[in-house]
């Protein structure tokens, strides 16, 4: 879908900065936490930004039309299926999109801020002074209703395009998705450095040691973060979420609480 309004078929996520009323009070005018979540977004679109400057690259044209738009403790990232000169390479563009947030994701993460989402895929416009789309609704229903955790939930409409385009047979598969035991379906939040040289460099998971124990080093500076967040919120409702976000960490680098979580979409 393109008018004359420039709607595009888009990948779209809607993105919660948990306890953002913290987040402001703790900044207290002076701009430090301010700066904090611009640099979130700038780290994760730093590759698509050098990536852009290769000439040579087969896809540059991509990294014109990644766009982020915020309001208070809201973000919502989106990316066309479609571009100007008319290519289209799904699973590119979705892949690339996936580690575009989830480095927003752990950037916050590492300052000890927590977020959740939905991502969708359908129509969206999006200019200096307004959104209009029928996918940020969707990732909005789907953060505001299921995303009850630290989580990117996907909708179930852009789960069925992802199994319809065989993503299920490549190797990344099993390290960009997940589900829990309450049946979610969500974006693999620390992965996102293997997914991607798995895609764009080729590489397998037995030529990615450095990168696993280079995911799992910076896990366990996450574990201390959220000791140190549970201990600080003892007894009150948002241990809950990061506790959940540990015992993932610790499914990851361990595989501990297999029975809570797994690899791979299930269908809904």
């Amino acid at each position: 879908m393109d008018n004359n309004n420039k709607i595009k078929e888009c990948f779209v996520a809607f993105i919660d900065v948990l306890g953002f009323k913290d987040i402001i009070e703790q900044d207290n005018g002076n701009g430090k936490y301010l700066e904090f979540i611009k640099q979130a977004i700038e780290k994760g679109t730093a590759q698509l930004k050098d990536r852009q400057k290769d000439s040579s690259h087969p896809y540059s044209y991509w990294y014109d039309e990644f766009k982020v738009k915020s309001f208070s403790d809201c973000f919502c990232f989106s990316i066309p299926l479609e571009f100007k000169n008319g290519e289209k390479d799904y699973k590119q563009n979705f892949v690339a999109f996936y580690t575009w947030i989830k480095v927003f994701y752990n950037e916050l993460l590492n300052q000890g801020f927590l977020c959740r989402g939905g991502i969708s895929q359908g129509w969206h416009y999006s200019d200096e002074n307004i959104i209009f789309s029928k996918a940020l609704i969707d990732s909005y229903a789907i953060e505001s209703k299921q995303a009850t955790h630290p989580m990117i939930m996907i909708d179930p409409k852009l789960i069925s395009q992802i199994k319809q385009r065989d993503f299920t047979h490549h190797e990344y598969y099993e390290y960009m998705f997940v589900h829990d035991n309450a049946g979610r379906n969500f974006l693999h939040p620390f992965n996102y450095s293997i997914v991607e040289e798995m895609f764009f460099d080729g590489k397998t998971i037995n030529n990615l040691t450095n990168s696993i124990e280079e995911r799992n080093i910076l896990l366990e500076k996450y574990i201390t973060i959220l000791d140190e967040k549970i201990s600080l919120h003892k007894g009150k409702v948002q241990v809950d979420k990061y506790q959940w976000l540990k015992e993932f960490a610790l499914y990851t680098i361990k595989n501990n609480y297999s029975d809570k979580f797994k690899h791979g979409l299930i269908s809904q």
